[in-house]
């Protein structure tokens, strides 16, 4: 048996769009990949600790302190925790970068979809006006109207991550 088309129930989508394009804010903090770097390696969570734990010095008489661990022994922790450490800020710094390259996409991206979304405004309102002048819908105004509305989801969406980023 042959399948029919469906027709999708558009009248529960409102007719108007959103009113104001999105705008980027003003001003911008600026942040070198180097810098960023830096940052993320100066705060990386427990590396300060781990440098500066209390087992990394051997005592200056192992008599006077027997729970203390012999010089060898504390050399051997220090290089452990040293290493450990350092992989802490990597990873740290090695998290900034993606997130900092992660803002910069989405800000590229932000721009794209705020001039595609001009384009599609202006489309649909074209496609208005001919309607209102007794045209044929040969533009299909109500997809018009879907992709318009998509294209400010995606623009908020995109707006929420640029904010937790």
């Amino acid at each position: 048996m042959p399948r029919g088309t469906v027709a999708p129930d558009l009248s529960a989508l409102p007719v108007e769009t959103g009113g104001k394009p999105p705008t980027r804010p003003g001003e911008y903090r600026k942040l070198p990949t180097a810098e960023c770097r830096t940052l993320a390696i100066e705060n990386a969570p427990f590396a300060k600790d781990l440098d500066e734990h209390s087992e990394n010095q051997a005592p200056n008489h192992p008599r006077f302190h027997p729970l203390k661990p012999k010089p060898n022994e504390a050399e051997l922790g220090r290089r452990a925790r040293g290493y450990l450490a350092d992989d802490f800020r990597n990873k740290a710094a090695g998290d900034a970068l993606d997130d900092f390259y992660q803002l910069a996409q989405s800000e590229g991206q932000f721009d794209l979809l705020a001039k595609s979304l001009g384009e599609l405004r202006a489309r649909l309102a074209d496609a208005e006006e001919a309607l209102k002048r007794g045209l044929a819908d040969r533009s299909n105004v109500d997809a018009l109207r879907v992709q318009v509305l998509d294209m400010e989801a995606k623009i908020a969406q995109l707006e929420a991550g640029i904010g937790a980023l």
